[in-house]
């Protein structure tokens, strides 16, 4: 038995069990026993259930930030926004811990929404998977920590993401619309990507958008007409 007490209670009369509780740091309900060793023949041990409802402290949005594919020394910021579950004063961060290389972390402005926080990746190498967390310290101590994941795919040269652009069935005179992310590493200018005049169908239009830093969104509209030879397009 883990921390156990002892004590007497006489015949007749009572005492209070005060019982101590961690919520630790993830919400939701948890269930717990205590089991008591008495002097009683007939049932030598009383069980007792304890139940909780853990409501987390603070609600942030997102609460995970997958920053998609990225090169190799580029740099891409995404914000997130903090505030009280149930709404009751300022979020006041006072420590911000960052596990892993190539994030930065900085508080940008107090709102009446909550705190918004800007998150920086600046990726040093390759990660197929990379998964980073963020702790952020509220100056209250006795709330818990803030958790933020970093999600993120590290490529040390071009990547296209997604690599094939499925735009299923579709009837005439409907527009389906799909995009594609295309990433350079560091240095490399976005104006040597040119597209080519002949697409080989007329029923797909493409563009061109920037993306943050070294990355451009192809941007690829299928409009079906009755000319058209399949049902199915795959770029």
């Amino acid at each position: 038995m883990a921390n156990p007490i002892e004590g007497v209670v006489a015949p007749g009369s009572k005492k209070d069990l005060k019982i101590g509780f961690a919520a630790g740091r993830k919400p939701g309900k948890i269930v717990k026993k205590i089991f008591l060793e008495v002097n009683d023949p007939e049932k030598p041990e009383w069980e007792f259930t304890i139940t909780a409802n853990v409501v987390a402290a603070f609600d942030v949005v997102p609460s995970t930030l997958d920053f998609g594919d990225l090169c190799v020394g580029t740099k891409v910021t995404r914000e997130v926004l903090i505030k009280r579950s149930k709404g009751q004063g300022p979020v006041d961060i006072t420590k911000m811990t960052v596990d892993g290389l190539g994030l930065t972390v900085r508080t940008i402005e107090q709102t009446e929404q909550g705190c918004k926080v800007a998150v920086t990746l600046h990726p040093e190498k390759a990660s197929e998977r990379l998964s980073e967390k963020i702790d952020l310290v509220p100056s209250d101590k006795k709330l818990p920590p803030i958790e933020i994941q970093i999600k993120a795919r590290i490529h040390s040269n071009f990547f296209v993401s997604p690599n094939r652009a499925f735009f299923g069935f579709a009837k005439p005179g409907q527009v389906v619309s799909k995009s594609v992310t295309v990433g350079a590493p560091k240095g490399d200018a976005f104006a040597q990507f040119v597209l080519p005049k002949k697409l080989g169908t007329k029923d797909l239009e493409v563009g061109l958008k920037p993306d943050g830093e070294n990355r451009q969104r192809i941007n690829l509209t299928w409009k079906p007409t009755e000319e058209s030879k399949n049902s199915v397009f795959i770029a």
